[in-house]
């Protein structure tokens, strides 16, 4: 997390917008998940996303949102979506192939 957290110095926000001040940034290397570099804010992102755990997370948040928000998915469902979802690049609309595939669960929206 503070290395993570050392990768978005520099980022603030100037009358509601978000701003970047260089000289603020710690260009130094970090170490993130295992990786090190010189990894600045949409690094930090990149690696979070290939992280497997966040695309089950991501999937498990978009099957409830859109499908059924009622009942937790089980992971014989979520595995192949989040692995489809990971292949996609992080694409949400690799997911929905896989939820028409699939009968509404019960109490779905």
């Amino acid at each position: 997390i503070k290395e993570a957290a050392r990768a978005l110095t520099g980022w603030s926000t100037k009358d509601e917008q978000p701003f970047f001040n260089p000289s603020d940034y710690d260009a130094t290397a970090k170490t993130i998940f295992g990786q090190t570099g010189e990894f600045a804010a949409g690094d930090v992102v990149r690696l979070a996303l290939g992280q497997p755990a966040c695309a089950r997370f991501i999937v498990r948040k978009l099957f409830r949102e859109f499908i059924n928000d009622h009942d937790s998915p089980p992971d014989t469902l979520i595995e192949p979506l989040a692995s489809a979802y990971r292949q996609a690049g992080s694409r949400a609309q690799a997911c929905a192939p896989g939820w028409s595939q699939k009968p509404a669960p019960p109490g779905s929206r």
